[in-house]
């Protein structure tokens, strides 16, 4: 499991009920950030499959925006996040 697998996994939390495609939707948007990896058409359109792997996708690039957005400026690369323990789990708040 890579890092970014394991931020996927702390966010969506022990026990997700999403698909395998969604996580690949996911994991393939943050890499495309991240690296600049294209984003494979893994699916049919029309099908189940593309319909879980874009909604995962669509999470991702939303994921990636979150973390730019309270990691301020300069924002940190997804293993310094990782490894800083910067962000909180989805729908948690900032303790005070």
């Amino acid at each position: 499991m890579d890092y970014l697998e394991k931020l996927v996994y702390r966010e969506l939390g022990r026990g997700d009920p999403h698909s395998p495609e969604y996580h690949f939707g996911m994991l393939d948007a943050l890499r495309y950030r991240e690296k600049g990896s294209c984003i494979p058409q893994r699916y049919e359109l029309g099908t189940a499959q593309a319909d879980a792997y874009y909604a995962g996708s669509e999470c991702g690039h939303a994921l990636w925006r979150r973390w730019q957005e309270e990691a301020g400026d300069p924002a940190p690369t997804p293993r310094e996040i990782l490894s800083s323990e910067l962000i909180l789990p989805f729908g948690a708040s900032k303790p005070e």
